[in-house]
C-alpha cells in the first residue's frame, strides 16, 4: 500500500534456498528481469526453480556485450565486430562469471527466449537485438513517462551560441567527445559555449580552461524549470553509443529546441518526426562537428533577422 515498503536481502549462492521459499511464501506469480548486473548467476534459475512465467525488459544490450553499451574502452561505438574481435575485447575487459562471448550470448539467448515478453523501448533494439537472438518474443514499448510540454524560445544569441547537453556523462554518453569539442573550440575562437545540466561521471577540463562547464546532479523533477533557465539555444546529445531510449531526450523535446543527436540509436526514429532536429553521424570529426554547430548559429541567427525578432 501507500506509504509501505520492505527490502530483504540474501547472500547468494548460500542464502538461494532461502530466497526461493520466501518468494513461494509471498505467492508471487511472476518475474520481471529488469537488470542482473553484479548479481550471482544463480539468480537466472529463479523462474525455473519457482515454475513461474517472466518478462524481461532490455535497458541496455547487457545480454549481447557483457560491457552493455557496445562500446570501446574509451566510450565510442564498438560497431559490434565479430566473435574474435568481442573476445580480444573481453580478454581486456573480463566479462562476469569469465565466460567468452559466445557462451555469454547463449546463456543470455536462453533467458530471453524462455521470456513471454521482451520488452525493448525502440524497435532500433528490437533491430539490434534480433541479429544475436532472433526467436524471442519482442515488444517494443517506450518507457512511461509523464512529462508536462513547456515550449522554449531559443537563448538571446548575443554572438554566441549556447548549447545544452543533459544528463549523467560517461564516455559513452559523450563525455570525452564534449570535452574535445569544448577544446577545439577554444582552440579555433569559434562562439560557442556548453552547458551540462548534470555531471561528469569522471574528471576532465572545464571552465576556466575551457568553455565548458556543469551545473551539478539534479533531481528529475527539476529539469524543465533548469532547463528554462539555462536559456539555451540548442540542445546537444553527443552520445557516442547506440542509445535504447534516452530519457533526457524526452525532456528536450516537450521544450521544442533545436536538438542535434547522432544517427544512431533511438535517436533515429525518435527525431523522425520532430521539426527541430538535425542528426549527424556518430564518428564525425570534433572538428566537423563543430563546424555544423557554428552553421546552425549562422542560420538561426539569420532566420531571426528575416523574422524581424
Amino acid at each position: 500500500r501507500n506509504g509501505e515498503e520492505f527490502t530483504v536481502y540474501f547472500s547468494l549462492p548460500y542464502d538461494y534456498t532461502k530466497l526461493v521459499d520466501f518468494i513461494e511464501s509471498l505467492g508471487v506469480v511472476r518475474i520481471h528481469f529488469h537488470h542482473i548486473i553484479g548479481l550471482n548467476r544463480q539468480i537466472l534459475q529463479l523462474p525455473k526453480n519457482l515454475n513461474l512465467s517472466y518478462d524481461f525488459t532490455l535497458h541496455d544490450y547487457y545480454p549481447i556485450c557483457p560491457q552493455y553499451t557496445l562500446t570501446f574502452e574509451d566510450g565510442r561505438y564498438c560497431e559490434e565486430p565479430n566473435v574474435d574481435g568481442c573476445n580480444a575485447c573481453l580478454a581486456k575487459r573480463p566479462a562476469l562469471w569469465g565466460l567468452d562471448i559466445l557462451t555469454w550470448r547463449t546463456l543470455f539467448a536462453e533467458l530471453l527466449t524462455g521470456a513471454d515478453r521482451v520488452i525493448v523501448p525502440s524497435q532500433d533494439v528490437l533491430e539490434r537485438m534480433k541479429k544475436y537472438v532472433p526467436d524471442s518474443h519482442y515488444i517494443v514499448l517506450p518507457h512511461p513517462e509523464s512529462i508536462v510540454s513547456n515550449c522554449l524560445a531559443p537563448g538571446s544569441l548575443s554572438g554566441e551560441l549556447k548549447i545544452l547537453v543533459l544528463g549523467r556523462l560517461t564516455p559513452a554518453k559523450g563525455l570525452y567527445r564534449l570535452e574535445a569539442c569544448a577544446v577545439d573550440a577554444q582552440t579555433r575562437g569559434l562562439p560557442l559555449f556548453f552547458r551540462v545540466i548534470g555531471y561528469a561521471d569522471r574528471d576532465v577540463r572545464h571552465e576556466p580552461d575551457i568553455p565548458l562547464s556543469f551545473t551539478g546532479p539534479y533531481d528529475d523533477a527539476q529539469l524543465p524549470v533548469l532547463i528554462a533557465r539555462e536559456r539555451p539555444d540548442l540542445i546537444f546529445f553527443p552520445a557516442q553509443w547506440p542509445e535504447t531510449y534516452s530519457y533526457t531526450l524526452s525532456y528536450a523535446l516537450c521544450t521544442g529546441l533545436p536538438i542535434i543527436a547522432p544517427r544512431l540509436g533511438a535517436f533515429v526514429e525518435r527525431l523522425a518526426d520532430y521539426p527541430h532536429a538535425c542528426l549527424f553521424d556518430w564518428d564525425l570529426s570534433v572538428s566537423e562537428c563543430n563546424d555544423l554547430l557554428v552553421d546552425f548559429l549562422r542560420r538561426l541567427s539569420s532566420h531571426m533577422v528575416d523574422s524581424g525578432i
